[in-house]
């Protein structure tokens, strides 16, 4: 029984989110960058949209205060023609 516990104990894990987090992944179209920081009651989350070929990088930016979304912001740049 006290092995069991033991196990168990060892074998569980602290589901919070870690202070920043970075991610991404591949579409069609383009790559999307996702990164993440939390600093107590504050979140802030950026989301990038690069295309393979043609098109514009876009940005987006939030910001929330707790529960609050306190910021939206989105950006598009052009490449050059």
């Amino acid at each position: 029984m006290l092995a069991g516990a033991l196990f168990l104990t060892a074998c569980s894990h602290n589901s919070s989110l870690p202070p920043f987090t970075a991610s991404g992944f591949a579409e069609d179209q383009g790559a999307v960058r996702i990164w993440r920081k939390d600093s107590g009651d504050n979140v802030h989350l950026l989301a990038v949209f690069s295309p393979w070929r043609s098109g514009d990088t876009t940005t987006r930016e939030y910001r929330w205060q707790g529960d609050n979304l306190t910021l939206i912001n989105i950006n598009v740049y052009s490449k050059p023609r």
